[in-house]
């Protein structure tokens, strides 16, 4: 399985959906996450496990979660446990080829063993940023979801053993022509 990383707007999901169009089982994890919120399991496992009521109509409000957040920015961690532990089984007992998983630098070991290579999408800055701005269009939340996922993944070639191959976003059709970019299944990139 790899995971497809890099900053807000660099292609990830256009370069995950390619994939799905050629027959990749794929996983976008921000979705997964959003589903997540309705699971009743989920749910009961909240809860049953904090001491906030992040509760309302049978499912895990996002609005409850950033006011908990705001009071203690340490529970942005505890939400974040619960959520990988859900993802890990979920990941252990799937089959997906390729996963957007930008923020795979904060999982734990375990999570980040189900891996075998990882595919940073990179993009010019200034493109990168006129994509925001219009799919955004306001400074502020600009800022936000930037600093929420800053890792900088070309400058590593490594994360925990695994592999980080640079991709140009605009250069998608390289992947048939690069071996490098096998993700060992049965389909043909």
């Amino acid at each position: 399985m790899i995971a497809i990383v890099g900053k807000i707007s660099a292609g990830k999901t256009t370069l995950l959906n390619w994939l799905a169009d050629k027959g990749h089982k794929t996983l976008e994890v921000d979705k997964f996450v959003i589903n997540l919120y309705k699971d009743a399991s989920f749910v009961e496992y909240v809860k049953n496990n904090l001491d906030y009521d992040l509760i309302t109509n049978n499912y895990v409000d996002k609005e409850k979660i950033k006011k908990w957040i705001i009071e203690d920015s340490s529970n942005l961690n505890l939400i974040g446990f619960i959520v990988e532990k859900f993802l890990f089984h979920h990941l252990k007992n799937s089959d997906y080829h390729f996963v957007e998983f930008p923020t795979i630098f904060k999982a734990s070991e375990k999570t980040l063993n189900l891996f075998t290579k990882i595919w940073n999408v990179e993009i010019d800055e200034n493109l990168r940023k006129n994509y925001m701005w219009k799919k955004y269009g306001d400074n502020s939340i600009i800022k936000i979801l930037d600093s929420e996922n800053n890792y900088n993944w070309g400058l590593k070639d490594q994360l925990h053993n695994l592999k980080i191959v640079n991709i140009s976003s605009l250069n998608i059709d390289i992947l048939y022509e690069n071996e490098k970019y096998n993700c060992n299944c049965s389909i043909k990139i």
